[in-house]
């Protein structure tokens, strides 16, 4: 488990919401967040390096298959760098074609935005 995740579960605890970390989605997958809220179940996802997009819509349709709706948490760092698999623009392109969550993270500041 990473900082940025614990601090995520103390924040959702916080909140009187229990989010478990590294939860096994499948036989394949683990979620680096998973919470129920409101009878939702999410997923919360810290995407830290760089993702091809076919493993990116690989991963957004496993987790709706299994109910889950997802949350994107991209570092602000991951931004700042370019990737030879798939460019920051275009990945985060991809993420908006599928409607999901995206919420980006700044560690000198720690703070969220969205």
């Amino acid at each position: 488990t990473s900082n940025l995740q614990n601090y995520l579960r103390e924040r959702l605890s916080a909140s009187d919401i229990t989010a478990k970390l590294e939860v096994k989605i499948n036989e394949h997958h683990r979620a680096d967040i998973v919470c129920v809220v409101n009878s939702k179940k999410y997923t919360i996802e810290i995407q830290r390096t760089a993702i091809t997009y076919e493993r990116l819509t690989q991963r957004i349709h496993i987790y709706e298959q299994e109910g889950y709706q997802i949350i994107w948490v991209i570092p602000i760092t991951v931004i700042k760098k370019e990737t030879q698999t798939l460019s920051v623009n275009n990945w985060i392109l991809t993420l908006l074609q599928y409607q999901q969550k995206i919420i980006f993270y700044c560690r000198t500041t720690k703070k969220f935005y969205h």
